[in-house]
C-alpha cells in the first residue's frame, strides 16, 4: 500500500505514543523506546562529555515535558 501524495496525514500523541492517522485510520505509530535508542546513538557518535551532558539533559527534559 503507498500514500497518495495529496492526502493530508494528521498526528497524534497518546500516552507516550505517537500515531500517524490518514483521517481517522491508523498508519504507524512510535514509542518512546524510540528516542532511548536515538540517545544510545549518540552516546556512541559524540564523545565529548560536555556535549554528551547537553544532549542527554535535553532529550530528559523533553520527555518529562510530554508526561
Amino acid at each position: 500500500m503507498h500514500p497518495e501524495w495529496n492526502v493530508c496525514w494528521d498526528t497524534s500523541v497518546i500516552d507516550g505514543r505517537v500515531i500517524l492517522l490518514n483521517g481517522t485510520t491508523p498508519i504507524a505509530d512510535a514509542t518512546m523506546r524510540q528516542q532511548v535508542n536515538l540517545l544510545f546513538m549518540f552516546v556512541y557518535f559524540y564523545h565529548d562529555v560536555f556535549l554528551l551532558k547537553l544532549v542527554i539533559s535535553v532529550i530528559l527534559v523533553s520527555l518529562l515535558m510530554h508526561k
